[in-house]
């Protein structure tokens, strides 16, 4: 639902429920699905066709977790572990000239075992989840001949670390990408080139294979995309 408090602001929630099957893993009883709700609130917003954007606080809630039945002999899995993700996200659009656009997005979440069923305290934080990311992007796009058609990007993405296993024991630390790009347009026709971590910045990552590894950054790497609208 949607409500225009102005013609500039707008205040919207949703509401809404999901279930997912649960493959490759070996239930004590008949499988179950993992159920989850989603409760999602927050402003819209417009001012002079120049800045928009949306600012939202959201709460996911997973129920019928596989985890490990510790009284099982086999060390099957029952659908009973409870999950939780609370967090904040915000864009923001700015199209300062009509040539040059700025983007910005940050995201906070917190996201926990409601329970101890998953054979850690309740309170624990999931893994693999980074409490914080943003992303910052400029982009400047030549109106002008012989250049029209020409666009270039710079930003940057930072992320904050993880934890790796579900007893919290190890995290990654946090880094940050400069990423850039250039792409020229004509017609139905856009050739464009990008570098992602444009210095090379050497972080590792979660790798979500079992418990406690990680994954260690690319480095710089450049892609070339031709497309074509029709």
């Amino acid at each position: 639902g949607v409500i225009d408090l102005t013609d500039q602001l707008s205040w919207f929630a949703g509401y809404s429920e999901g279930m997912r099957g649960q493959p490759f893993v070996n239930f004590v009883s008949t499988p179950q699905p993992e159920l989850s709700r989603h409760l999602e609130t927050g402003f819209k917003f417009e001012f002079d066709a120049q800045l928009n954007g949306q600012v939202a606080v959201y709460q996911i809630d997973r129920s019928q977790v596989a985890v490990t039945d510790s009284g099982d002999i086999q060390r099957r899995s029952v659908a009973a572990g409870q999950q939780r993700s609370r967090g904040i996200e915000a864009d923001l659009t700015w199209q300062a000239t009509e040539a040059l656009s700025l983007l910005a997005n940050y995201a906070h979440t917190d996201a926990r075992f409601v329970d101890d069923k998953a054979g850690v305290a309740a309170g624990n934080r999931l893994p693999l989840v980074p409490e914080d990311s943003g992303r910052i992007w400029g982009h400047y796009r030549f109106l002008n001949a012989p250049v029209d058609g020409l666009s270039v990007g710079f930003g940057v993405y930072l992320r904050s670390g993880a934890y790796l296993s579900n007893n919290n024991r190890f995290k990654t630390a946090g880094w940050l990408s400069f990423d850039a790009a250039i792409a020229y347009e004509i017609g139905n026709f856009k050739l464009a080139a990008t570098v992602k971590n444009l210095t090379g910045e050497h972080y590792f990552q979660p790798y979500d294979y079992f418990d406690g590894r990680v994954a260690p950054s690319t480095g710089a790497s450049a892609f070339v995309t031709l497309s074509v609208k029709y």
